[in-house]
């Protein structure tokens, strides 16, 4: 550009650019990374030269790792005045050699005043904030960002706090596994929640530079991080006027990307020299692995087996902290038993006794001693309650659409309904309460009344904007399968993922009785909705115990898994009414022409399973959802036509027919209404054994391969029907031949403890020619007929013992058939 000059000197000296034009404008610098993104700002005038930071140039600081600092640097869009300053700036940003200080003469911090709920004459109701400069936090960030991969390595795993990949629902999901897995196996656990007395404000800085050095950290961001911490100073802010400035000795700076990374040190620190000389504190895992301490910054969680352990652990604990500066706040320290009765010596911390109680909250979410989330579901409800009604104004605006006003509801109320619902053992009694909730909420955001008679479905649909709107216990699924992937994803050595494959110790034994819910049960019931859509990864075949195992490898290829996931869950409605559209259609293709071939059957039948071959995952769930509705509404008998079409005595042609066969067992076996097929099966038998047409040797092979197809537990009653079938059908034989088969075949072949005296008595009945019967069952129906005008003894001699023994074998009363009255 014309007038602009850019002059860059050795490394030793700034970069500056001057401007040279003789008009009085003002310039916007803005300087750029490769990725064409603004990473550092600054106002000049035209005919000065403006010294820009030479550390940008020097070898240790590249242009992409600053690439992200400036733009986000500023608290709610104030800064301080000192930084509208480039003079200021260059003071305190000048080169910085490896083995240099900061300028002494750092801007003060500005503190401002929040107020929190209570009164506000209380000087406990206010929070103090820092507004820290922004060149200060520009540097800070540079040296976090180089010290990540170190901080990583030297963080103890137990410490969640401000690290990336972590957050409050992994520490709260390991402590629930721990609880839940010792609850069901009810060994003793001691819980102590700790907390300090202003944590980040106490911290003594000389021993946390001590610590920084101890750990191994470079010299040259020692001294960076020395520099930042000497001299410092602040100010308040008070009503738009500021105090004077006063020195700040202690504690972690507030407002500096440093501080959470530095307070992380110190709280390791802490835990290493407790820890240091203590046999086999905490609480057992594994075989030979055992857990002390769960911790997010200066939130800390501790688990004992014994109270002896536990009190030796706390006496230790507090004679290490006061070295660096902290205090415990006794007050706020709670103890939670779980399976024990009672503590016959109370725990102490720093001479005071810790209050026992019931429940805590812990990083937001309600640890119950009896490991449930009946608490929690309370908790959740009140304080969504308390969302939803600090909005009412925007739910009765009427120039806000719908639309906007669900995705309101969404980001405010249900993230606040459903926080850590993911590891919830949720029980059905308290998903019905959130899901009573939320319907309230929807109708009176809808301006729906209760009297209106419009289902929640519709409402959600409306208030959400889409074709199906996700309900409470599709959400609580969705987010338990997608933290289930996640925890399958984590390295072997994150703590989640070892308490989630965790084995129990071998000598543990289960209490006998109803076992508790635990977050591992609610996973693998839902887990089997995902096993029978038969996803990538997951055999035909696969354990039920190995089921961890599996999504572990089905959740490796992250993007499969989760588009199946949102296929799944939201998306069921629609799926469920596509295969009911779908098994409709079949069954009216079936039932409109029953008599058609078995070519067209087959048709339909493989349009049907190729349709749920192409879309895998909404296979057999919502096809069985679709089937089980379908059942409920007494729509079974319309979907056996086949059998009676393969069965009828029109179709004996059809004798090797198998294909129509296994398409009418298959649509049969899907009803899974098994005392429905007995009698339907039944029925047919019978009514085969009354016709008087051939091929009665035929008929019975088919009953064998129809129940072969239909229900294998009949396999070896209708077996026995075939045999029976076969063997006493012989047309040629006299008939003191059958009388003869008839007494061996009931002795031998049908093992039955009617006697022949019994049979020749029913014989007898009938040759009386009766016509008055009693208590007939209607399944037996249809073979009465055949009683009232015998044409041959002979045949009615065959078809009396027949039936008799068949009835048998089906395990049905026989004495209710032919108890006859005759004159």
């Amino acid at each position: 550009m014309n007038g602009h000059t850019l002059r860059s000197s050795s490394d030793t000296n700034p970069v500056t650019i001057t401007f040279s034009n003789e008009s009085s404008w003002n310039v916007l610098l803005l300087w750029y990374d490769y990725e064409g993104r603004c990473v550092l700002y600054a106002s000049i005038r035209s005919g000065r030269t403006c010294s820009l930071f030479s550390f940008l140039t020097h070898p240790w600081v590249a242009v992409d790792a600053i690439s992200f600092c400036p733009m986000s640097l500023t608290v709610s869009g104030r800064t301080d005045d000192a930084d509208a300053n480039p003079r200021e700036w260059t003071n305190l940003c000048v080169f910085i050699p490896s083995e240099r200080y900061l300028s002494s003469q750092q801007p003060s911090t500005i503190s401002v005043s929040i107020k929190l709920p209570g009164a506000r004459s209380e000087c406990g109701n206010h929070r103090g904030i820092s507004l820290t400069p922004v060149v200060t936090r520009l540097l800070a960030s540079i040296v976090l960002r180089r010290l990540t991969v170190a901080r990583e390595i030297l963080t103890r795993e137990q410490q969640a706090g401000f690290r990336p990949g972590r957050g409050c629902v992994d520490q709260i999901f390991t402590l629930r596994q721990v609880l839940e897995q010792r609850h069901t196996y009810k060994r003793p656990t001691i819980l102590v929640f700790l907390d300090f007395r202003g944590a980040f404000d106490s911290v003594d800085r000389s021993v946390l530079l001590e610590t920084l050095a101890h750990q191994g950290m470079p010299r040259k961001f020692v001294n960076i991080i020395r520099s930042l911490y000497s001299q410092t100073s602040g100010r308040v802010r008070v009503y738009g006027e500021l105090s004077k400035s006063f020195r700040t000795q202690s504690g972690v700076r507030q407002g500096c990307p440093l501080s959470p990374f530095l307070f992380n040190f110190v709280i390791d620190e802490i835990m290493r020299r407790t820890l240091e000389g203590l046999q086999n504190p905490g609480v057992q895992i594994a075989s030979e692995e055992n857990l002390v301490d769960l911790e997010y910054a200066d939130d800390i969680v501790l688990m004992f087996e014994e109270e002896e352990k536990a009190q030796v652990f706390l006496d230790e604990l507090t004679k290490v902290i006061p070295s660096f500066g902290m205090h415990f706040a006794p007050t706020k320290c709670k103890v939670m038993l779980v399976d024990v009765q009672s503590l016959n010596t109370p725990l102490t911390i720093q001479g005071e006794v810790l209050e026992v109680v019931e429940c805590f909250t812990h990083l937001g979410s309600c640890i119950s001693s009896d490991c449930s989330v009946t608490d929690e579901v309370n908790a959740r409800i009140c304080k969504a309650r308390a969302a939803f009604s600090n909005l009412r104004h925007l739910w009765r605006q009427n120039g806000l659409s719908l639309n906007l006003k669900g995705r309101v509801y969404q980001a405010t109320v249900r993230a606040v309904l459903l926080y850590g619902c993911e590891i919830w053992p949720i029980r059905a009694a308290d998903l019905r309460r959130l899901q009573v909730f939320d319907n309230r909420c929807l109708r009176s955001i809808a301006r729906v009344g209760w009297c209106q008679r419009i289902r929640n479905e519709a409402v959600r649909k409306r208030v959400f904007g889409c074709v199906t709107g996700t309900s409470i216990e599709e959400c609580v699924q969705h987010q338990k399968l997608c933290w289930l992937g996640h925890v399958l994803r984590m390295p072997n050595h994150r703590l989640p993922k070892r308490v989630l494959f965790s084995i129990p110790n071998s000598e543990w034994r289960k209490q006998r009785g109803g076992q508790p819910l635990t977050c591992q049960r609610s996973m693998k019931e839902i887990k089997k909705r995902l096993g029978s859509t038969r996803l990538p990864g997951w055999g035909p075949r696969d354990p039920h115990c190995a089921w961890l195992e599996t999504l572990q490898d089905m959740a490796a290829n992250r993007y499969a898994y989760q588009r199946r996931i949102h296929e799944l869950i939201h998306f069921i409605d629609g799926i469920a009414q596509h295969w009911w559209d779908r098994l409709y259609q079949y069954k009216f293709n079936l039932v409109k022409r029953p008599s058609k071939s078995a070519e067209e059957i087959c048709f339909y039948r493989n349009r049907l399973w190729a349709h749920m071959q192409h879309f895998t995952l909404r296979s057999v769930v919502l096809a069985a959802s679709a089937v089980a509705t379908l059942e409920q509404r007494s729509a079974a008998d319309k979907l056996l036509p086949p059998i009676n079409v393969y069965l009828s005595p029109t179709s004996y042609k059809l004798r090797d027919d198998s294909a129509l066969l296994e398409a009418a067992s298959n649509l049969a076996r899907r009803l899974g209404n098994v005392e429905y097929l007995k009698q339907r099966l039944l029925l047919s038998v019978l009514t085969w054994i009354t016709s008087d047409g051939r091929d009665f040797g035929l008929r019975a092979q088919r009953v064998a391969h129809l129940v072969r197809y239909t229900e294998p537990c009949l396999i070896e009653k209708f077996s026995g029907i075939q045999a029976v079938l076969k063997q006493y059908y012989r047309p040629n034989q006299s008939t003191a031949n059958l009388k003869i088969d008839e007494k061996a075949e009931v002795t031998t072949a049908t093992r039955l403890s009617t006697t022949n005296a019994r049979i020749m008595e029913a014989v007898n009945c009938v040759f009386l020619q009766a016509h008055q019967y009693i208590t007939v069952p209607p399944t037996v129906t249809p073979v009465l007929s055949i009683f009232h005008y015998p044409k041959k003894k002979k045949t009615l001699y065959r078809r009396s013992t027949l039936l008799i023994r068949l009835l048998k074998i089906l395990q049905q009363p026989t004495t209710y058939i032919f108890v006859m009255y005759y004159s």
